[in-house]
């Protein structure tokens, strides 16, 4: 019966513990952050703030294969790794498929704190949005030109607006990695454990009276 409790336990604390072994080359990351800057150069139009102020809370997900291949010619540039992206402002909304990675600092927003590696996506929702770029320090990823597989504490992400191109002025924001919630069957295989074995304690206890 002790055999059988503990591995119900241990079985628990393995699914907490890695939620995402089945799809080990698949990568998901969770941001959670909000606008810090809107772009302030003068353009005609409604700006970016308008709809996003400084302060819109926002987050930011991004799904990558770890084992795409570089580019031929860059081998640096991964161009068919991220699987998927989406980013939440406010109560809007917005997704896409498809993007690129890159290793080497400042391929597309070299002024972009903290700078490094970076995921440049495309994302659509409601209304038309645009790319989004994800930049972070990984000196690891930038030094070798790899995929990074640990997740960043903090990164950069600017917002490239086109639903009302020309005139849109770009956001910044600061994002912090989200926390690992953990799956609910996990949960679920954890409390079954630690239930067996508070039964097995009681029922010593009464054994001994």
């Amino acid at each position: 019966m002790i055999q059988r409790t503990t591995a119900w336990v241990f079985v628990g604390v393995f699914a907490i513990a890695t939620p995402r072994m089945a799809a080990a080359d698949i990568i998901t990351w969770d941001f959670t952050g909000s606008i810090t800057r809107i772009d302030t150069e003068p353009k005609p139009g409604p700006p970016f703030g308008d709809l996003y102020p400084v302060g819109t809370p926002l987050t930011y997900s991004v799904t990558f294969n770890s084992t795409a291949s570089p580019s031929a010619f860059c081998p640096s540039f991964y161009p068919t790794a991220i699987v998927s992206s989406s980013l939440t402002l406010g109560t809007d909304t917005f997704s896409g498929a498809g993007g690129v990675f890159s290793a080497s600092s400042g391929v597309f927003a070299p002024c972009l704190a903290p700078g490094g590696p970076e995921f440049f996506a495309g994302l659509r929702g409601g209304i038309m949005l645009g790319p989004v770029l994800l930049s972070f320090s990984d000196p690891v990823a930038e030094a070798t030109g790899s995929l990074p597989t640990t997740q960043p504490s903090s990164a950069g992400l600017i917002i490239y607006p086109q639903f009302d191109f020309p005139n849109a002025k770009d956001a910044y924001a600061s994002v912090t990695a989200a926390p690992t919630v953990p799956e609910p069957t996990s949960v679920l295989l954890l409390g079954t454990g630690l239930a067996a074995i508070a039964r097995q304690r009681i029922q010593r206890a009464i054994r001994k009276r």
